[in-house]
């Protein structure tokens, strides 16, 4: 399971509580973070990166 990289805040949907999570925390399966808050353990596949496009001249 993921863990978390930093202390966050997240609203829980089920009952609308703030909950708070430390450094090392495992993520629930209902929380939406982003990668940057997420640490991955090995074997876990983790979204690519997303490319910029470079802006087409004219």
């Amino acid at each position: 399971m993921a863990k978390f990289t930093a202390s966050v805040l997240l609203r829980d949907p089920a009952t609308g509580q703030v909950v708070t999570f430390h450094k090392g925390d495992s993520v629930p399966d209902w929380a939406k973070v982003g990668d940057h808050v997420v640490e991955h353990q090995q074997g876990q596949a983790k979204a690519p990166a997303k490319k910029a496009e470079p802006k087409p001249e004219k």
